[in-house]
C-alpha cells in the first residue's frame, strides 16, 4: 500500500469544513490542522501514519503542562480532525460528527496503545461488535500497563483473574 501525503488529507478536511462549518469554527479547525501538520513535520513524516495520529491523541490526553509538541490547545477540534483523517485515508466518507475528546476512560502509553490497535485490527467479527471488544481490550491493556507487564508471555491466570475481578466485580460469574 502506497502512503498518501498528510497534506492531501488536511486539504480534504478543510474543504469539508469550508462547505459545512461556520467561519468561526473554520478558524479553529485551521489552527488544529496547522498543529497536526507541525507535529508531522517535527516527526519528519510527510505521509499519513495512523501511529502518528495515535501519538497526537496520546499527547492531547496529557495535562497541559506536559504537552510538548502540540502548541494549539483546541483539543476537541484536533480530536475531530484526527478522526476525519483516519476516515479519509481509510476511504470512508466524513461523518457529520466526531468525538470531541477520547471516548476511552484510560490513557494508554504508546506500547499498550499499539497492542490495543493490533488487537482491533485482528478482530474477525461484525463491525458493530468491534467497538465493544476494543474497549474491553483497552481496559485489559491498561491493567497490564498498571502492572508494568511488557512481555505478553508472562500473562498468567492470576493477572487475568485480577483484571476480571477489577472490571467485573459485580458480575454474577465472578
Amino acid at each position: 500500500m502506497q502512503s498518501k501525503p498528510i497534506v492531501e488529507g488536511i486539504e480534504a478536511v478543510m474543504k469539508f469544513c469550508n462547505d459545512f462549518r461556520s467561519p468561526e469554527t473554520i478558524k479553529e479547525y485551521s489552527k488544529a490542522c496547522e498543529a497536526i501538520l507541525t507535529f508531522y513535520k517535527e516527526h519528519q513524516q510527510a505521509s499519513y501514519e495512523a501511529d502518528i495520529n495515535n501519538q497526537i491523541r496520546y499527547e492531547l490526553q496529557l495535562p497541559s503542562k506536559e504537552k510538548q509538541s502540540l502548541k494549539y490547545s483546541g483539543d476537541r477540534y484536533t480530536f475531530r480532525i484526527l478522526g476525519m483523517l483516519d476516515d479519509y485515508y481509510a476511504n470512508q466518507p466524513f461523518k457529520a460528527t466526531y468525538p470531541a475528546v477520547s471516548r476511552y476512560k484510560h490513557r494508554l502509553e504508546p506500547f499498550y496503545q499499539n497492542l490495543a490497535e493490533e488487537f482491533r485490527s485482528s478482530l474477525a467479527v461484525k463491525k458493530n461488535t468491534v467497538a465493544m471488544l476494543y474497549s474491553i481490550a483497552r481496559d485489559f491493556f491498561y491493567h497490564l500497563q498498571q502492572l508494568s507487564v511488557t512481555d505478553l508471555a508472562t500473562i498468567n491466570q492470576e493477572i487475568l483473574y485480577d483484571f476480571l475481578m477489577m472490571k467485573y466485580k459485580d458480575h454474577q460469574g465472578c
